[in-house]
């Protein structure tokens, strides 16, 4: 709603309800002294009192909100902290683990080296450890060498044992004890 005063011009009414309803838009001399421009003046002091407390209120909520914000803020960098403790890889399920723990394994792997296949990912982590130490087709295509047969014949019940029940796919250039072993689970080849 506006009205036009012949002095100011347009002015532009506030929902807010006022008991001076017909007055507003229109310029009171304020020179005149009278009971009616000392009420307007009064309701006036209490509008700018309620101003007062609505910025009041505003400056506390804003306090308050800046306060929450900071706090927010917080716990988000803890959060963080506590996400980087849990590498990505390891939230991986073990399934997809494994599956690419199989196609990173060179097939044959030599038995007697630990810096290759199933021993080189166990070394990584706990995690990784528990992973390639579980029976699993990581353990099923053992390469061991003459020069390796001491080593190898250590080693070779470890992966005997997880490459269970699989079948064994060997490349072996043994003879002796390692070979006896091996002989002995023929009836996975």
């Amino acid at each position: 709603m506006s009205n036009v005063c012949p002095n100011c011009g347009p002015h532009s009414l506030l929902s807010r309800s006022s008991p001076f309803h017909a007055h507003l838009g229109k310029c009171i001399a304020f020179d005149t002294p009278t009971p009616e421009r000392r009420a307007i003046l009064d309701s006036m002091h209490d509008i700018e009192q309620d101003i007062a407390s609505y910025r009041e209120r505003i400056a506390h909520l804003t306090a308050a909100l800046a306060d929450a914000q900071s706090q927010l803020d917080s716990l988000e960098e803890v959060r963080i902290a506590h996400n980087k403790l849990f590498p990505p890889v390891h939230t991986l399920p073990v399934e997809v683990l494994l599956r690419i723990f199989q196609l990173v394994v060179k097939k044959p792997y030599h038995l007697s080296s630990i810096k290759d296949g199933p021993w080189c990912l166990g070394h990584v982590c706990r995690l990784w450890r528990q992973i390639t130490s579980a029976p699993s087709s990581l353990w099923s295509f053992p390469s061991c060498r003459p020069s390796s047969v001491r080593i190898c014949t250590n080693m070779l019940a470890t992966v005997l044992e997880r490459a269970l029940p699989l079948t064994l796919n060997f490349d072996m250039h043994s003879t002796g004890e390692s070979r006896d072993i091996v002989q002995s689970h023929s009836l996975r080849w």
